[in-house]
């Protein structure tokens, strides 16, 4: 199974609708988002983006653990 690249950004849904998905680039949105995704209601997008900024905050604090082997818990 091939390795599913990080994404370069944070996702967030789009300003009016709210259903669709962009890739935050920055540090807050801007017309400049690459837009990458459409879902069927507001409250799904809601979830996928809390799903996937999630998954990506746990990926990040994984690695950092992995390249810091001193870290106490």
């Amino acid at each position: 199974m091939d390795e599913v690249p990080i994404l370069a950004g944070r996702l967030r849904v789009g300003r009016k609708v709210g259903r669709t998905l962009y890739i935050q680039l920055g540090e807050e949105s801007s017309d400049d988002d690459e837009l990458c995704g459409m879902m069927d209601s507001p409250e799904l997008a809601a979830i996928v983006v809390a799903a996937v900024n999630g998954t990506l905050w746990q990926r990040v604090r994984v690695i950092e653990e992995d390249d810091d082997p001193g870290i106490d818990e």
